[in-house]
């Protein structure tokens, strides 16, 4: 990974609140009943100061090195579009889906939201 890249383990989110053990009718007919991320670690990496060819082989290896575990993935691109291209070709490359910024989040676009497992 080129020198000063950062990779860490985010909390879970701090306001959510799983149902399990509360929808049981909606778990029973396999229905997704709560978000994602109430049961899976978050990642992130921050690409900013970064080359594109860096940014493109360091993408590649956060996404592999997630791969088989149930995880959410941010890659921080900061609001630069060549940079947030890259980063979405690649998670097509893998079939993956992706969100940049969040539904909520009407603001800030500088960062990109997948999941792995």
């Amino acid at each position: 990974m080129p020198k000063g890249v950062e990779v860490r383990v985010l909390s879970q989110v701090p306001w959510g609140g799983s149902s399990v053990g509360r929808a049981e009718a909606l778990q029973a007919s396999c229905r997704r009943f709560d978000p994602c991320s109430l049961h899976m670690k978050t990642y992130r990496i921050d690409l900013h100061k970064m080359r594109h060819d860096d940014a493109r082989d360091a993408v590649i290896r956060f996404v592999e090195k997630h791969w088989s575990e149930s995880a959410e993935l941010e890659i921080v691109t900061g609001n630069s579009s060549m940079m947030r291209n890259i980063v979405m070709d690649i998670l097509e490359e893998y079939k993956l889906e992706y969100e940049v910024g969040r539904k909520l989040d009407f603001y800030n676009k500088g960062y990109i939201i997948t999941w792995t497992g």
